[in-house]
């Protein structure tokens, strides 16, 4: 029998160790969130950091392989370079053999800060990958060394462009490799988007389709490569919404669709006005550790439904803990998930009406 189609993406944090310490990332909040130094956190996660065992791995993959229904994407990332995992190449071939036709998902993801991807890795990952379809996101965001350093806080800008320029030509003839090309748009590197473009559809050959915010918006028949434009995740929604739309109006002349942004205090204050956020519907993300939890901001784990070591996926994410949550953002009844109350709500794409119908079927 066919299974279901779902629009979940699963993520999978193989480990939260990272080489970079970019300025938008969760990984230096506690320095400033997004660069602001005004806005801190505390340190990523409240135990320590690590690397997700083997077993754990396999038992999650062939937990939702054994599903009745497919996902829509599986990662494997979650807070730091995947790459820096002793066995990334093992994880890597794992699931890829499991996946066979499809079985699980509709394709895997990989997000990169790109240093470790040596020629060793690409040529790998190209076989190891097969009929996968497999896309592959290079965080880049800066065309130049000096904005380069002052977002990714390191000088392997040089190395980062080489490595992924050389995947670009290495994977270029198959098939089942989608390749993003990432920026990132922010106060730090605004001004550099329009050289970042021209650079990529220059060595892309005009191959090449745009996108704009949700990397995976993209027709798979048009072209394998995409160059894509992200508004930076911020609790100032408005202020990083604006210099989003005006730079990429600037550019292209792109007229984006408004998006209903709240001012502060109603956002924050008067929740029962906000929409449900599709993270409990749609985005599962599962810690190094076994951890699952229901959104990739909640590095604190205080919505976690579990663990996976003790359960199997389909138990916690559709038991009762997950129940609840979901119904409270439905019925805008926030009070006792305060993880939720002070979130910006800027996930991707508003949650649909399929979304809480396939839930019904599942349940």
């Amino acid at each position: 029998m066919e299974k279901i189609s779902s629009e979940i993406e699963l993520q999978i944090g193989i480990t939260d160790y990272c080489n970079f310490n970019c300025i938008m990332c969760m990984q230096s909040a506690h320095e400033g969130l997004y660069g602001n130094t005004d806005i801190k956190t505390s340190v990523l996660h409240e135990n320590k950091k690590g690397f997700m065992d083997f077993n754990l791995f396999k038992k999650i993959i062939d937990d939702i392989s054994q599903l009745d229904f497919k996902m829509k994407t599986v990662a494997f990332h979650w807070l730091g370079e995947s790459m820096m995992h002793p066995k990334f190449s093992e994880f890597i071939e794992y699931a890829c053999q499991k996946n066979s036709e499809q079985k699980f998902t509709e394709y895997f993801i990989l997000f990169t800060n790109c240093y470790f991807l040596t020629e060793k890795i690409t040529d790998f990952l190209l076989k190891a990958i097969g009929k996968n379809p497999f896309i592959i996101v290079f965080s880049l965001d800066s065309i130049s060394e000096n904005t380069f350093k002052k977002i990714h806080r390191n000088k392997h800008f040089f190395r980062v462009y080489d490595n992924v320029k050389k995947f670009t030509e290495k994977s270029s003839e198959i098939d089942s490799i989608y390749r993003i090309y990432r920026f990132l748009v922010m106060e730090e590197n605004f001004f550099e988007a329009g050289d970042f473009f021209q650079y990529w559809a220059k060595f892309l050959k005009n191959d090449f389709q745009i996108t704009f915010n949700e990397e995976k918006n993209f027709n798979f028949s048009f072209s394998k490569n995409i160059i894509n434009f992200k508004r930076v995740a911020s609790f100032d929604v408005k202020k990083a919404e604006k210099l989003f739309t005006e730079t990429i109006d600037s550019i292209f002349n792109h007229k984006k669709e408004k998006i209903n942004v709240f001012d502060s205090f109603n956002f924050f204050e008067n929740i029962s006005l906000r929409p449900p956020c599709s993270a409990p519907f749609r985005t599962p993300v599962i810690n190094w550790d076994g951890t699952l939890t229901v959104c990739c901001p909640d590095d604190k784990m205080e919505l976690a439904l579990g663990n996976v070591s003790d359960f199997n996926f389909e138990q916690l994410w559709f038991g009762k803990k997950a129940g609840e949550i979901r119904n409270s953002h439905i019925d805008g009844k926030l009070e006792n998930y305060d993880r939720c109350r002070r979130c910006p709500n800027y996930a991707g794409r508003p949650l649909e009406q399929k979304e809480m119908e396939f839930y019904s079927k599942i349940c």
